[in-house]
């Protein structure tokens, strides 16, 4: 719960805020046998919890969670990951974050040929049945959008491009700087990599490019740890890298703030991403972004980001070195992204998706 992925973070985010914008709705949050169950009453005091015997993208979502939730009553269902009971009388929304394992299988898979190839295959089916059964779907950017039309046009008046939003805490000034203390970084001397480490992340050009650009500055590294770890880090050693880059994995919440709050910048070329939360997070904290011009990344970070050529290690390195040498810039990309970033907040999100609910439920705005 301190350090989750970006769709984990959509999901506590939207649900605690829709909570707070509708008060007088009962809300029952369905979560896995394995969760803890205390963790998730410090998020949603006032959320009934359900417990199911098997997780979110097992076959058993399409064929039994449908009566599982009719069972319960409701009046909306909500699904926050891709998958929707088909078998269900209830109205429900699906939300579709990304493309990648039906469109770009090969940016996400550690397995062999033959199981990204079943997983491609199985996500294909199940997102189409899933996208036609749903009353609406919502998707987090209009790549996205495009993505999803592009494999099934016949839904796309179905849609509705509802933005994710940012933490008010990685907007507020003057926070203690435990996470630099802990770490042993100074204020402002790293630069800042947000990755699990799977391909479409991208970090395996991030290690050249940081190579390549020789400079004695650090390299921090944060998100969960992945299959793709061992190769992350033999890279590094083979980079001769590991004086200079600290592959720190799962950092606590408070702390993960901390870092997108004081780094010199972030890096973020992705191949791919269904919106790029890393993006508005550190310019909400004041802190300059390089991402790719490529995918939903441009859409997210408008004009107050480098954008590069993700594929190019020579455009990175030419953008990190940007970055070290002027200050202007610096100063630049940082109001600029303090601005863009006040588009985001999980109060307009849940309010666009609350209106979607009503839509769906026949009442008024």
């Amino acid at each position: 719960m301190n350090q989750v992925d970006g769709i984990g973070r959509y999901s506590l985010n939207l649900v605690r805020t829709i909570v707070r914008l509708m008060p007088h709705t009962a809300v029952v949050l369905l979560i896995r046998n394995n969760l803890d169950e205390k963790k998730f009453k410090a998020y949603f005091s006032d959320v009934e919890l359900v417990r199911l015997p098997f997780v979110h993208i097992s076959p058993q979502t399409l064929w039994r969670l449908g009566g599982i939730v009719d069972s319960l009553g409701a009046d909306l269902y909500h699904s926050l990951f891709m998958l929707h009971p088909l078998q269900m009388k209830t109205p429900g929304i699906v939300t579709i974050h990304d493309t990648i394992w039906f469109r770009r299988p090969w940016l996400q898979s550690s397995g062999s040929f033959i199981f990204m190839v079943m997983g491609w295959a199985y996500y294909r089916m199940a997102v189409k049945m899933s996208v036609a059964k749903a009353c609406k779907v919502i998707t987090v950017s209009d790549a996205t959008r495009r993505d999803v039309c592009d494999c099934w046009p016949l839904i796309r008046p179905k849609i509705k491009v509802i933005s994710e939003g940012v933490d008010k805490s990685f907007a507020i000034t003057g926070t203690t700087a435990d996470g630099l203390k802990r770490y042993g970084l100074n204020d402002k001397n790293y630069f800042l990599h947000s990755s699990n480490g799977k391909p479409y992340k991208n970090t395996q050009t991030v290690l050249k490019a940081y190579a390549k650009a020789n400079i004695d500055i650090p390299l921090v590294i944060i998100g969960r740890r992945s299959s793709f770890s061992d190769t992350i880090n033999h890279q590094i050693d083979g980079l001769g890298l590991r004086h200079r880059v600290m592959f720190l994995g799962s950092v606590p919440g408070k702390y993960a703030t901390c870092l997108f709050q004081h780094a010199m910048a972030l890096l973020f070329p992705s191949l791919y991403e269904g919106f790029g939360l890393p993006i508005v997070e550190a310019m909400a904290a004041g802190t300059p972004v390089i991402t790719s011009y490529i995918s939903s990344m441009p859409e997210v970070a408008g004009d107050a980001a480098i954008l590069v050529n993700p594929y190019s290690t020579d455009d990175l390195v030419k953008a990190i070195l940007q970055i070290v040498q002027d200050e202007r810039l610096r100063k630049t990309l940082t109001e600029k992204g303090r601005i863009r970033a006040q588009q985001f907040s999980w109060e307009k999100t849940a309010q666009q998706v609350s209106e979607v609910y009503q839509e769906i439920l026949g009442f008024e705005h």
